[in-house]
């Protein structure tokens, strides 16, 4: 019955059930706390190269859930940080805990598709491919189409020619090189400096190939 009624006063209480549900996502409600039937715990996402990955350390190393003897101190001292600092906990607990893909009934969502869109997301901005993070791990011929298809260029173009007569190995570091090293990427560019770099900024390795 006590149960009952504190979810009946909460229904009218937006502010006060906003900063519960801050303080059991946030480190402060500490160690296997129970507030909500719910639960995200610290996952992170971590590629098993990650060479070229860097993400928020918010998103890699989140706070420790430290023991907490007084739950109701350790609650009001949280509401007293604010409501910037409430609706960054809530952010950052719901971001680390975000499913890859979504789905729904058992089947897969288009919402993940939506949601990367409408947030702007872009894996450039978290990683840039190495020979060992990816292209050494994709066919030679993969990273012929590759060169072909940022360059704007055809399969009979003297670039693309030369790089596919390399060995895998090399043409690996040359990748690398190209996505990173300016000097590479001047010797390559016979398309215009600019359309390069957006064609680096808008390929996503995971749509092409999955390693």
């Amino acid at each position: 019955m006590r149960l009952a009624a504190l979810q009946q006063a909460l229904l009218a209480k937006l502010e006060l059930v906003s900063d519960l549900m801050a303080f059991s996502l946030s480190s402060a409600s500490g160690a296997y706390a129970t507030i909500f039937d719910m639960r995200l715990g610290n996952p992170t996402n971590t590629p098993s190269v990650e060479e070229g990955f860097a993400v928020d350390a918010r998103l890699s190393e989140p706070q420790p859930h430290n023991m907490v003897q007084d739950q109701a101190e350790a609650f009001v001292g949280f509401q007293g940080q604010g409501k910037k600092a409430r609706n960054a906990s809530i952010t950052e607990a719901l971001a680390r805990g975000l499913h890859y893909g979504f789905s729904t009934c058992s089947r897969p969502s288009n919402l993940f598709d939506h949601i990367e869109e409408v947030a702007g997301a872009s894996i450039r901005t978290v990683w840039t491919p190495t020979a060992a993070s990816f292209f050494g791990r994709v066919s030679g011929s993969y990273l012929d189409a590759l060169l072909a298809d940022l360059l704007s260029a055809e399969a009979s173009d003297a670039c693309v020619k030369a790089f596919a007569k390399m060995k895998k190995s090399e043409k690996a570091a040359t990748m690398e090189r190209l996505f990173s090293d300016s000097t590479t990427q001047t010797f390559y560019a016979n398309t215009p400096e600019v359309r390069l770099h957006r064609a680096f900024d808008a390929w996503q390795a995971e749509r092409a190939v999955d390693v």
